[in-house]
């Protein structure tokens, strides 16, 4: 494992890029045009553009969250090469993101014409949020809240309330699936797990809500010590997940596990100034450059990309977007926790 990580190397996220968005899929380093483009994947390129302060990417993604809503206010999430909506717009996964990445644009130093945009995005998507009960995406919707409450001039009573209401519900969740020797809020451990705890974490460092800190904590204690084998992180693979009465699954591993374990410590060391958190958030970093069961490095130097996966005989050498955007996140967010610049 690195005892030091590179600095922000966007070579790959910009040549993943065209005029219209972020294509979802790699053949190796170059994009595969073919499998078209996904909102998930340009609401967290347009987290990344707006922290590196790299407004012309930025537009391009915001451009493509404004073409994916619905005039509902509901998102498409699958667009093909030709730009053709491949599904009916909802409130999944998706539709987190897009809160989520609105709702940091708003406390970031974007242009005020994108900020304006944002608003209107988050303005026309938030009377959905009392039909979102996924954990998962409560989560990202609880985050897209607590960042527009950051922001200056932010609607703070009304912000208030959605991260309270999300918050609590997500909480409720905990408490109707948690046992002894199940502390999570769902009946499976699969994807993004780490999303969960640190939406709760910021919850409370906004609200001072210990309620919120305690589940955070908990929950995030209990996904630890699932996803770590000594200091080596181990995500939950996608060949079966983890389930209270069951085996879990060592493989395929995602880069997105490493990077969002990643940003859920740091999280957790900004709201208690534990430093043991600073050491998760390094650890789970890590697992790009080694620190994982087979020792392989997934960051690739020679561009800024990062591999698809780890296999048990094997390396996902294909380097598609939500690879990249999710280290770029974590590798900002680490930043925060270590006190260095990324630049």
């Amino acid at each position: 494992m690195a005892s030091s990580f590179p600095g922000i190397d966007t070579s790959h996220l910009t040549a993943m890029t065209d005029d219209f968005g972020l294509f979802q899929h790699a053949r190796f380093e170059k994009p595969n045009k073919s499998t078209g483009y996904a909102l998930d994947d340009n609401a967290r390129a347009l987290i990344v553009a707006l922290e590196l302060g790299e407004y012309s990417l930025a537009e391009k993604y915001l451009g493509f969250i404004k073409f994916c809503q619905a005039r509902s206010g509901l998102f498409h999430n699958k667009i093909t090469w030709r730009k053709r909506k491949r599904h009916a717009a909802d409130h999944g996964d998706c539709f987190g993101r897009v809160v989520w990445a609105c709702g940091h644009a708003m406390q970031s130093k974007a242009p005020k014409a994108m900020k304006k945009e944002c608003k209107k995005i988050f303005s026309k998507a938030k009377r959905f949020f009392p039909l979102v009960e996924d954990a998962k995406t409560m989560s990202l919707c609880l985050l897209g809240c607590v960042n527009y409450y950051r922001a200056r001039a932010s609607p703070k009573k009304m912000l208030r309330r959605y991260i309270n209401d999300f918050g609590n519900r997500i909480v409720e969740k905990f408490e109707a699936n948690a046992s002894k020797a199940w502390l999570w809020f769902e009946h499976m451990l699969s994807y993004c797990n780490a999303k969960i705890p640190q939406a709760l974490f910021e919850a409370y460092r906004v609200t001072n809500n210990k309620r919120f800190l305690k589940t955070a904590l908990v929950s995030f204690d209990f996904l630890v010590k699932k996803t770590f084998l000594k200091k080596c992180f181990v995500p939950i693979g996608q060949a079966g997940w983890c389930r209270p009465n069951g085996m879990r699954a060592l493989f395929d591993q995602q880069p997105i596990e490493a990077a969002t374990m990643t940003e859920a410590a740091v999280s957790a060391y900004l709201a208690t100034g534990n430093p043991k958190f600073q050491k998760i958030a390094k650890n789970s970093f890590g697992w790009f450059f080694g620190n994982n069961l087979t020792k392989e490095t997934v960051y690739n130097p020679k561009n800024g990309g990062v591999f698809d996966g780890i296999a048990a005989n094997t390396i996902n050498e294909n380097q598609g977007a939500e690879s990249v955007v999710s280290y770029l996140i974590a590798r900002v967010e680490l930043a925060k926790a270590l006190g260095k610049t990324i630049k």
